[in-house]
């Protein structure tokens, strides 16, 4: 049972660890000081303490994808003051 519990507890910090580098999440970005981490921060806290860190990092994600969507489509557009409307 104990090794039921550690190879879910190590896979999901793996899936934290590969689902936040694919958002490409980063302190700082949320503006919150609770749970506002990085890649690495979240896998930590995960593997210390998975039972508080996997559903807050669930209820978290949905901002880190809205702000990778964003990102994403802003890649293109130039950062300079905007063309005048013809």
């Amino acid at each position: 049972m104990v090794s039921l519990m550690m190879v879910l507890g190590i896979g999901t910090a793996v899936w934290l660890g590969l689902d936040a580098t694919r958002l490409q999440v980063r302190p700082g970005v949320l503006g919150s000081r609770l749970a506002d981490l990085g890649v690495a921060g979240w896998v930590v806290c995960c593997l210390l303490l998975w039972v508080v860190t996997l559903p807050v990092y669930l209820v978290m994600r949905p901002r880190y994808v809205r702000l990778h969507l964003v990102h994403e489509l802003m890649e293109g557009v130039p950062a300079g003051p905007w063309p005048e409307q013809a």
